[in-house]
């Protein structure tokens, strides 16, 4: 979770739907709003085994691009477990036999390990990974979570054979490096769904309406991008006008535009990626904000790779 700036007042009209703020000195402070899918650990009534690096994962569909957290459980017993589990995502295909399944070598996180996980020996034992910044995916639609145990262990994941999760199928995949790296090779398919939960943090992009009339503020295109975007924003007349991106953290890494009359109608403004003094950001997800006329205006969101 991001912290919000102490005295942060919200930003008119984002409140109900994203819980964005405004803090003192510019700072933009970021809450989510958070929206999960998956299943809940009720529905666990098997268990998958996987030993010496091979995984078990689940096609999942992706609602948003920011994933708070992802969180997958083992069964109660054994009440103490000190296995590290690592976490993988990778980019899917379709296939020719199978519908969705992972694309070898195209891994988005490497997560991990979690260890030493004990629990009552009732309850499922839960592993949570929980990403602050939150981990930018690099559009929507469908990706593969697998979770691997280390070369030379055996890890237990609890599962469904009731297929409570219908958007995707879950997958046995074996190692290509090292014990713990994900690879595409089927050991068998299909197979129960896995007990999963992933947590997105939805932000100001799903807002319908503008808190300034008549202004508007287009998607960066490209976005994600490498080298440069170009950041779009129309005004009904003329106005001063500011264009800022902020970090994660809620703090300014760049001015884009600082101008005590813009003409009405649209502008193009690039950005490259860089902070201030021209130093490259590292990659990541940036929020830029439009203000008009001391309003606080529309927040895009910029995903920059490198």
């Amino acid at each position: 979770m991001i912290p919000l700036g102490a005295g942060n007042l919200l930003l008119a009209g984002l409140l109900a739907s994203s819980l964005l703020a405004v803090a003192p000195g510019g700072a933009l402070g970021q809450t989510c709003s958070p929206n999960s899918i998956g299943v809940a650990p009720s529905y666990g009534d098997t268990v998958i085994v996987t030993w010496d690096g091979r995984g078990y994962g689940q096609v999942f569909v992706a609602q948003d691009t920011l994933i708070q957290s992802i969180s997958t459980w083992r069964p109660a017993d054994p009440p103490i477990d000190s296995v590290p589990r690592y976490l993988f995502i990778t980019e899917t295909f379709e296939s020719d036999c199978c519908g969705t399944a992972p694309r070898e070598g195209a891994v988005l996180l490497n997560a991990g390990p979690l260890v030493s996980k004990d629990g009552d020996g009732v309850h499922p034992v839960e592993y949570r990974w929980v990403f602050d910044p939150p981990f930018a995916l690099p559009h929507r639609g469908k990706f593969f979570l697998d979770v691997m145990g280390a070369c030379g262990w055996t890890i237990s994941t609890l599962a469904s054979t009731t297929s409570p999760y219908t958007d995707g199928l879950a997958w046995y995949t074996s190692p290509i490096i090292n014990c713990y790296y994900p690879g595409s090779g089927r050991i068998s398919y299909p197979h129960d769904d896995m007990v999963f939960q992933v947590q997105f943090c939805t932000t100001a992009t799903d807002v319908a309406e503008l808190p300034v009339p008549g202004v508007s503020l287009g998607p960066n295109r490209p976005n994600p991008f490498t080298g440069s975007t170009v950041i779009r924003f129309g005004l009904p007349q003329a106005a001063r006008v500011s264009l800022r991106v902020y970090n994660v953290a809620g703090r300014v890494v760049r001015s884009l535009v600082e101008s005590s009359r813009s003409e009405a109608g649209p502008h193009d403004i690039s950005w490259d990626g860089r902070d201030q003094s021209g130093r490259p950001l590292a990659a990541g997800v940036y929020l830029y904000r439009l203000t008009v006329d001391d309003r606080a205006g529309p927040v895009g969101r910029a995903v920059l790779l490198r």
